[in-house]
């Protein structure tokens, strides 16, 4: 596991253990079966988990957390969130702000997290046409009011403004409530929302009882019948569909501790960290990063690619650490510019900006000895220089 695979599982470890203390039947949810099923655990592409538990148990979950919160957790919904717009639950790690940023498209979050879905009574009639309107437009105006003109999102969306009339809040909490209680109980088929307003029906009986699945060091409660589930769920092929993600953003996702001093350091302003969203759209860099708020959004954006290059550097190098270590004592240094070669470039490319690169101070040494060997002692001086005491360590470990 990487780093941000570590934090989400040791979530995934604490959310089961509310529901146990407190009695709430809990299952893995999609994302977290179909992980465990081909992988055992996670892929390289997997980082927030799900958990599906009874809708009539989403407030006893929340009080359940709150009882036993520990330092750097939160539990966010849109009882005490009124810009939360969706009926689940949110466990997340606030010591850091996680930001995903993938190929075409991006998701920024206060932290890493487990998702906490319901597990849906199917309501029929105009209850359930109702409840549903009100719901899509929850989502609306969470996000963007009218991604698509239609007279029902327009509905949708006025109706909660109406519902809000006493404050949006108020309107929040009124709603969870609501949902909470219109779709509690089981049926023959149940309906679990997926992301992006997504419903989807399966049968009700793969949640009577359960089946042990192992995810990673851990056990957790499946469904009944978890190859029928996800197939119900995702479609006959979600086997190859899963194998084939995992193959497409291999190495894709990285994750990174960006030194947040040098952030802070050269970002004097705070800004939200969404306004780097558009970035992606342009430049499509492909990484994942943990990071504190920071202004200056040309700063931002070099040290966000800049964390990702240092981190692929570093897994390269240690794969090669012998090779490394063999050539160097024996003053090879036309087969060491081979190894070192990417390094060089995106190095002297940063020095360009006025920024260094420095991977570890085992590596930067011998950089520089391979610049100062082909007679470019001024750049390796820099470089040396413009290191941060931060980046001298391995990655991962503090000063």
């Amino acid at each position: 596991m990487n780093h941000i695979q570590e934090k989400t599982f040791t979530l995934l470890k604490e959310v089961i253990t509310i529901c146990e203390s407190s009695g709430i039947r809990y299952y893995a949810g999609s994302e977290t079966l179909r992980l465990a099923m081909v992988f055992g655990g996670h892929s390289s592409e997997s980082v927030n988990l799900d958990i599906l538990i009874p809708a009539e148990d989403m407030m006893k979950f929340v009080e359940a957390a709150r009882k036993t919160m520990k330092s750097g957790r939160a539990v966010e919904y849109m009882g005490n969130n009124k810009y939360f717009s969706l009926f689940e639950i949110n466990y997340v790690d606030t010591t850091t702000t996680f930001l995903n940023v993938k190929e075409g498209w991006d998701v920024a979050c206060p932290g890493a997290r487990i998702i906490i879905r319901p597990i849906r009574r199917n309501v029929t009639g105009f209850r359930h046409t109702y409840n549903g309107v009100l719901e899509s437009g929850m989502e609306r105006t969470g996000y963007r009011a009218f991604r698509k003109i239609s007279g029902k999102n327009v509905l949708s969306v006025l109706l909660v403004y109406l519902h809000s009339i006493f404050g949006r809040a108020a309107m929040s909490r009124r709603m969870f409530r609501r949902f909470t209680k219109v779709y509690s109980g089981m049926s023959e088929i149940v309906l679990i929302k997926r992301h992006r307003g997504e419903t989807r029906e399966v049968a009700g009986s793969h949640f009577n009882g359960g089946e042990g699945i192992a995810f990673e060091s851990i056990t957790i409660c499946g469904p009944n019948d978890p190859a029928g589930f996800l197939e119900e769920y995702l479609g006959p092929e979600w086997r190859e569909r899963t194998e084939e993600r995992a193959r497409v953003y291999t190495n894709v996702i990285v994750s990174s501790v960006t030194p947040y001093e040098e952030v802070l350091k050269q970002s004097r302003y705070a800004q939200r960290i969404q306004q780097i969203h558009s970035l992606n759209m342009r430049n499509k860099f492909s990484k994942v990063f943990f990071l504190k708020n920071f202004g200056k959004y040309n700063e931002a954006v070099k040290l966000l690619r800049r964390s990702g290059d240092r981190l692929d550097l570093y897994e390269y190098f240690q794969a090669r650490r012998d090779v490394i270590y063999n050539l160097y004592n024996a003053g090879d240094y036309e087969q060491l510019e081979e190894v070192f070669l990417v390094y060089e470039k995106k190095a002297l490319s940063y020095l360009s900006e006025g920024l260094g690169l420095c991977v570890s101070k085992e590596y930067m040494d011998i950089l520089c000895a391979i610049l100062r060997h082909n007679g470019m002692e001024e750049e390796a001086a820099e470089l040396e220089r413009l290191a941060p005491k931060e980046h001298y360590l391995p990655v991962g470990q503090k000063a």
